[in-house]
C-alpha cells in the first residue's frame, strides 16, 4: 500500500501512514471535498461560455474561398504590374533619350489607350476580389473565436467527466479506508504488540548484522595476519640469503679492487711496460730504419698513460698528427712489435687487409723494406691488396675475383 501524501509503500494495510501519521480515510475525505469544489468550479465555467455554435463545414467552405480569392489576387496584381511595365516600356520607346521629346515617327498612342483601358478593368477586378476576401477573413475570424469557444468548452466537459469519474474512485476508497479503520480501531491492541514484536525482531537482526559482519572482519584480519606473518618470513628468508650473498660479493669486490690496483695505472702491467719499453722502442727503430725518414717512440707520462711520439728532423710530435704513411707505417710497425713480445699465445702467420689504402702511390715502394723485415718474423704473411705495383713482394699470388657479389679463387701463382 502507498501513503497518498508522502508516496511512502508499506506492505500491511494500516489506516494510518507509518512515516507521516496521516489517517487514510480522513485524507480521502478532503481529496473527495477538493475534488467536489473543482466539479463546481469548472461547471461554473461551462455555464459562463453558454451555448456556442461552430460550424466546421462553413469553417472549411470559407478557408477554400480565402485560398481561391487569395490566388486570383496575386494573378489580377500580376497582370496590372506586367501591363504597367508594358506601358512604361511604350512611353520610353516613343521618346527621345537624349533631348526627352517624342519622336515624330513613333506613334503609341493607341497601344496606351488600349493598355489605360485594360487597367483600369484589372484594377477594378482587383477591387472585388479584395472586397469578398476581406469579407471572408471577417467571417472566419468570427468563426476562430466560436471555434476557441467550443474547444474550450470541450476541454471543461473533458475534464468534468475526469473530475467525476475520479470522484466515484475516491468515493469507493473512502468506503474502503473507513471499513480498515474501523476493523484496525477493533484491533488496534493486537496491532499495537505485533509493531513491538516487529521492533524486538529488528533490533535482533540489527545485532545479528552487526556480530556477522564483526565476525567476517575478524576472519579476515585472521587470514591478513597470516598472510603477513608468511610474507615476513619470506622476507626474513630472501633478507638472509641477500647478506650472504652481500658478503660473498664484499670478499670478491675487495679482490676486485686489488686485481684493479694492480693492472690499473700504477700497476703491474705498467711496471712490466716501463721495463720493456726501451726493447719495444729499440725494435720499432730497427723494423722503421731504412725504410722512413721518422722514428716512433712509447713511452709513459707522468699520469702512467702511455703516449706515442712520431720523431723527425728532431721534432716530435704525437704519432696521431702524422700523415698516412707515416701512421700505417707505424701501426704496423706497432703491431708486430707488440705481437712478437706479447706473453699471449701467438699463431706463426699473420694478415694485412688494405693496409695501403692511406699511403700516397708515391710513398708505396717505401713500405717494402718494412714488409721484408716482417716476413723474417712470421713464417707466413698474408697481404691482401687491390693494389697492382706490390704484387712483385710476395712469393705466391692467390687472384680472388668477385661477380654478382660472388668471390671465387680465379688461380694460384708462385
Amino acid at each position: 500500500m502507498i501513503c497518498p501524501n508522502c508516496k511512502f509503500e508499506q506492505e500491511d494495510t494500516n489506516t494510518e501512514c507509518p512515516r507521516c501519521g496521516i489517517i487514510f480515510a480522513k485524507y480521502q475525505q478532503h481529496q473527495n471535498s477538493n475534488l467536489r469544489t473543482k466539479v463546481v468550479t469548472i461547471e461554473t465555467n461551462d455555464q459562463e461560455i453558454g451555448i456556442v455554435n461552430f460550424d466546421e463545414d462553413k469553417d472549411f467552405i470559407l478557408n477554400n474561398e480565402k485560398n481561391d480569392y487569395s490566388s486570383k489576387l496575386s494573378m489580377v496584381e500580376t497582370k496590372i504590374q506586367d501591363t504597367e511595365e508594358h506601358k512604361s516600356e511604350l512611353i520610353s520607346s516613343g521618346i527621345c533619350k537624349t533631348c526627352n521629346r517624342p519622336l515624330d515617327d513613333i506613334d503609341n498612342t493607341k497601344h496606351l489607350e488600349e493598355l489605360d483601358s485594360k487597367l483600369e478593368k484589372l484594377n477594378q477586378e482587383k477591387k472585388l476580389i479584395q472586397n469578398k476576401l476581406n469579407k471572408i477573413i471577417k467571417d472566419l475570424s468570427t468563426l476562430s473565436n466560436d471555434k476557441k469557444l467550443s474547444e474550450q468548452k470541450n476541454k471543461l466537459e473533458l475534464s468534468i467527466d475526469r473530475l467525476e469519474v475520479d470522484l466515484d474512485s475516491l468515493r469507493n476508497n473512502y468506503k474502503i479506508k473507513s471499513s480498515d479503520l474501523k476493523k484496525y480501531n477493533q484491533n488496534i491492541e493486537a496491532i499495537n504488540k505485533n509493531r513491538e514484536i516487529d521492533i524486538e525482531i529488528s533490533s535482533v537482526e540489527t545485532k545479528i548484522n552487526v556480530s556477522n559482519t564483526s565476525k567476517i572482519k575478524l576472519s579476515t584480519d585472521i587470514v591478513t595476519n597470516e598472510n603477513s606473518i608468511n610474507n615476513k618470513k619470506t622476507n626474513i628468508k630472501n633478507n638472509k640469503s641477500l647478506i650472504n650473498t652481500i658478503n660473498i660479493e664484499t670478499k670478491t669486490e675487495k679482490i676486485y679492487k686489488i686485481y684493479i690496483e694492480m693492472i690499473g695505472k700504477k700497476g703491474i702491467s705498467k711496471l712490466l711496460l716501463r721495463s720493456v719499453l726501451p726493447i719495444i722502442n729499440g725494435e720499432l727503430q730497427r723494423l722503421l730504419e731504412d725504410t722512413t725518414d721518422f722514428d716512433v717512440e712509447v713511452y709513459i707520462n707522468d699520469k702512467n698513460e702511455v703516449k706515442y711520439l712520431l720523431i723527425k728532423d728532431d721534432i716530435e710530435k704525437p704519432l696521431k698528427s702524422g700523415s698516412g704513411f707515416e701512421l700505417t707505417a707505424s701501426s704496423i710497425a706497432l703491431r708486430c712489435v707488440l705481437g712478437k713480445l706479447s706473453s699471449l699465445p701467438k699463431p706463426n702467420f699473420v694478415t694485412f687487409d688494405e693496409v695501403l689504402g692511406r699511403v700516397a702511390p708515391d710513398n708505396i715502394s717505401k713500405m717494402k723494406p718494412l714488409f721484408d723485415k716482417i716476413s723474417d718474423m712470421f713464417d707466413i704473411v698474408f697481404f691482401i691488396t687491390q693494389i697492382p705495383e706490390v704484387k712483385d713482394w710476395s712469393n705466391k699470388i692467390i687472384n680472388v675475383t668477385k661477380e654478382n657479389n660472388i668471390s671465387r679463387i680465379d688461380n694460384l701463382k708462385k
